[in-house]
């Protein structure tokens, strides 16, 4: 494996922070199913509009999920599914089981 160069660091840092939320994680759960709009987040998340709205926009910005808008309607959906296999690590190393 290549030497981690300085700024390597700091991209690693940065998509770690985006997805360090609990609403955040959930919103990658739910959008590693399927595509979903704000309406269907809503419900499954149970998490208020604004609310769900500034999460979303913390993952666009780092192009964690994809918008595509039909008429009225935003669709979201991962990006980067990637992203996914960091969750289930982490799962894994946290969440075992004593």
């Amino acid at each position: 494996m290549a030497e981690f160069k300085k700024t390597d660091f700091v991209k690693i840092s940065n998509c770690l922070k985006a997805i360090a939320h609990p609403i955040r994680i959930q919103i990658i759960e739910h959008l590693r199913k399927k595509e979903m709009n704000v309406t269907e987040l809503i419900k499954a998340t149970k998490v208020k509009q604004a609310n769900l709205s500034q999460h979303l926009s913390q993952l666009r910005g780092k192009e964690i999920v994809n918008t595509r808008k039909e008429g009225n309607i935003v669709f979201y959906s991962l990006k980067k599914h990637e992203v996914t296999e960091i969750i289930d690590l982490m799962r894994k190393y946290v969440c075992k089981s004593k």
